[in-house]
């Protein structure tokens, strides 16, 4: 049984048409009438209807996965992912570990590397801050001395955005060389994949010109 392409089972948790979220906990399978069974002991037929006549409690969207994972379909990133490290997966089945909520890209773009799925697995452990280090931040000698959203960049000897700048490269590849230069640094696979996906934007806006 499925409800929105979204197979049913044991231990999802579900929001029901009057605004209630109902745990599944039991399938019968020997029970065609009503085989699942919810945390307040509300009975569902396949369709995920409410079988006591009480439309209210009929299964319409779903909240958690059995194994704690919660669907994402995208926007501004999650509020209990702030400080946190969180596992996700992407929409090419991607299943991706202990990254920091922060550096993540939540929007969607109706592309491989979405963000379909997450769960806060721990706090981020902040190291003491380093007074040398603040107040350079507080004065910057120069725009190339800020980062906003970690030191992946900082640390390397050109940063991406020099070179791309000094040789006059297009967006598209500019793009490619930016994710290409990080994904050990921040996001992993799935900066190859948008590197990948820029690649493949190019090739078919140029028409496979050589």
């Amino acid at each position: 049984m499925a409800i929105n392409g979204i197979e049913i089972e044991v231990g999802q948790k579900w929001r029901t048409r009057s605004g209630e979220v109902a745990e599944l906990l039991i399938f019968d399978a020997t029970d065609e009438y009503q085989p699942w069974r919810s945390s307040q002991g509300w009975h569902f037929a396949d369709g995920a209807f409410n079988v006591r006549n009480m439309p209210e409690h009929d299964l319409i969207e779903l909240v958690e996965h059995a194994d704690g994972f919660k669907p994402w379909t995208g926007g501004e990133q999650p509020e209990e992912t702030c400080g946190k490290l969180v596992e996700y997966r992407l929409r090419s089945g991607l299943h991706c570990e202990g990254e920091q909520a922060e550096r993540l890209d939540w929007s969607h773009e109706d592309l491989s590397h979405d963000i379909v799925a997450y769960k806060v697995v721990a706090e981020v452990t902040q190291p003491a801050p380093d007074p040398l280090r603040v107040e350079l931040i507080e004065t910057p000698q120069d725009a190339l001395d800020v980062q906003v959203g970690g030191d992946h960049y900082k640390s390397l000897a050109i940063q991406p955005v020099e070179y791309i700048h000094a040789n006059k490269i297009g967006y598209f590849e500019g793009n490619v060389i930016k994710y290409v230069t990080r994904w050990r640094a921040k996001n992993g696979v799935a900066d190859l994949e948008k590197a990948k996906h820029y690649i493949d934007l190019l090739i078919e806006l140029e028409g496979g010109a050589k």
